[in-house]
């Protein structure tokens, strides 16, 4: 199994985790939603920071990081964002390819016109599926908390 697997593998477990907590917390918050304004807003905000300060932050940076497995980028790129063939250097390090944006954005360019990704396309870290999942599901869950807080407020007991 290559690296990559276990990475992929991770990310969908912080997926379910996140998925999961949030539906146990919006069981609780529609129960409590007209009982309690002050405990809604607490768990409101219990949910939106694991939501977007722990969930889609963790998520993020473990998809880039399954790319940068999946496609073997330390063996065809340098930590500058050049091709290792026509600029040698140091191989690309996974940390540089997380946390340096404009690195990632050079590698990714050059992705989308390297012979071993078989297509020509536009690579991105962020593609339709991992969209759907990491940004519209949080941001619908972010939409129910909002109604949740507004109905609490709106029409407390």
């Amino acid at each position: 199994m290559e690296n990559w697997n276990t990475y992929d593998a991770s990310v969908q477990s912080y997926r379910m985790i996140l998925i999961s907590s949030q539906s146990i917390l919006l069981a609780v918050g529609a129960i409590i939603t007209d009982q309690n304004t002050v405990l809604m807003a607490a768990i409101a905000i219990i949910a939106l920071f694991q939501i977007w300060f722990i969930g889609f932050r963790v998520i993020r940076c473990r998809t880039i990081i399954v790319d940068y497995h999946k496609y073997k980028m330390s063996e065809i790129f340098n930590n500058n964002g050049e091709l290792l063939a026509d600029s040698p250097a140091e191989p690309l390090a996974e940390n540089t390819y997380l946390k340096i944006r404009k690195v990632r954005k050079d590698v990714n360019k050059l992705m989308s016109e390297h012979k071993s990704w078989g297509r020509k396309c536009k690579f991105r870290n962020m593609r339709l599926t991992r969209i759907k999942l990491d940004v519209l599901l949080p941001l619908s869950f972010t939409f129910i908390w909002i109604i949740y807080i507004l109905n609490s407020i709106i029409m407390p007991s």
